[in-house]
């Protein structure tokens, strides 16, 4: 980990030195704990000060009211359960997050809170700032990810305005998928590709997991826009984006979002962010045996071989035309391959645990963009420190139940006694 510190110009101009640069592809998770141990020890102390300060008498309603909401959200926060149920965080990874939020929310936030090019214009009055305190804003930005609630419960929940809410939201976005603060898809896919292969490969294995996943949206408003969005594998207007992983489970790399209608092989010709001497050794055909990446993918990407003629593709079987069963060989080299790519298929869910984008986004595709990279950031930080269990992510062997010939040995449930 780098011990070099620099200085951070913000949208307003303000100065302020921030953490030390941190590699992703080698941190410990004693490195991010430092940060978030310090902000939870304080947190306990402030956070039992506030209650203290709750109990005593009130005779203003709406002072009773925000100590009293307040209190609320800080007995959330202390309770590990609740959080993760709330966030989808466990402590010292949300504590993390409220260091980060702390560093880049520094400066006077009665300034104006620009978004795109729309909202540099337009001050915040008194009545409308954001008054939450940086532990909340953090437990805000993550509730309102996790949840995917609505302004009005949100306005219910936290006590600000709407509007707020909403230039409060993006603002946290914009601070936190910053490649320094959060270990995102695409920072260490950055960092990958400024780093030599054989580090690259050290750090994070010889195998990668390539797969692509839609994300459902409304329906564009032209007939022309919603037809390149609309998915026939999903039924419905999608936006997709092709994710790739280590064998441990970090998301190393993602492509932009593409309309649903893209074909998955087309996907990874046209998007795949460039990755340094791992692109290149991909793609060379004379790249030496032991130096060959082995790469799963699934079975809309079986022409990938011709794209990558320096790595060992693995994609599983497909019955060809007339064939009623797989043979045996095949049925056991599926298995392999389905096992070892089990890993991106439990990052996607863990993605869309978060409903705001499991669900139905109602947003641009722009803003989507902007969210799927930081919850994948939220779930990268989760397994770097040491929050997700490995085991769990990782489905060893053939499905349980099932039998030769590639059946499904397991009954099926019954939805109506």
């Amino acid at each position: 980990m780098a011990k070099e510190r620099y200085i951070v110009r913000d949208m307003r101009g303000c100065e302020y030195d921030w953490l030390p640069l941190i590699k992703w592809l080698r941190v410990k998770a004693s490195e991010l704990e430092k940060y978030a141990i310090p902000e939870a020890r304080l947190f306990r102390v402030e956070a039992h000060a506030r209650m203290a300060e709750a109990m005593k008498g009130h005779t203003d309603p709406a002072k009773y009211t925000s100590a009293a909401r307040t209190v609320l959200l800080d007995s959330v926060i202390l309770d590990p359960a609740r959080l993760r149920a709330e966030t989808g965080m466990d402590p010292l990874p949300f504590f993390y997050v409220v260091a980060c939020v702390k560093d880049g929310m520094k400066g006077d936030l009665s300034r104006p809170q620009p978004r795109g090019g729309i909202d540099e214009h337009r001050d915040s009055w008194p009545g409308n700032r954001c008054k939450l305190l940086p532990v909340h804003q953090a437990f805000l930005l993550l509730h309102a990810v996790r949840s995917g609630n609505p302004q009005e419960m949100l306005e219910s929940k936290f006590g600000i305005d709407q509007t707020t809410i909403s230039r409060q939201l993006w603002h946290l976005l914009d601070i936190m998928t910053n490649p320094d603060r959060m270990p995102t898809a695409v920072a260490i896919a950055d960092e990958i590709a400024g780093t030599p292969g054989d580090e690259v490969v050290e750090a994070i294995g010889h195998v990668l997991n390539c797969d692509v996943t839609e994300f459902k949206i409304e329906a564009p408003g032209d007939e022309e826009s919603n037809g390149e969005a609309f998915s026939g594998k999903a039924q419905t207007t999608t936006a997709k984006a092709i994710l790739m992983c280590s064998k441990a489970g970090l998301l190393v790399a993602m492509g932009d979002m593409m309309p649903g209608r893209k074909h998955d092989i087309n996907a990874l010709r046209d998007t795949l962010p460039f990755l340094g001497d791992i692109t290149r050794r991909l793609e060379d055909p004379d790249t030496p045996p032991e130096k060959r990446l082995e790469v799963n993918l699934d079975r809309g990407m079986v022409s990938a071989e011709e794209e990558w003629e320096g790595a060992n593709v693995c994609i599983p079987f497909k019955r060809a035309k007339g064939q009623k069963e797989l043979e045996p060989w095949q049925i056991e080299h599926n298995q392999i391959v389905d096992s070892d790519r089990s890993i991106i298929e439990n990052g996607f869910r863990r993605i869309k645990v978060y409903r705001l984008v499991g669900g139905i986004f109602r947003g641009s595709v722009r803003d989507l963009e902007k969210t799927v990279v930081f919850v994948t950031g939220v779930v990268n930080l989760q397994r770097l420190m040491g929050c997700i269990d490995p085991a769990r992510s990782h489905r060893k062997g053939p499905i349980s139940g099932r039998e030769p010939g590639g059946k499904s040995g397991r009954k099926p449930y019954k939805t109506f006694e």
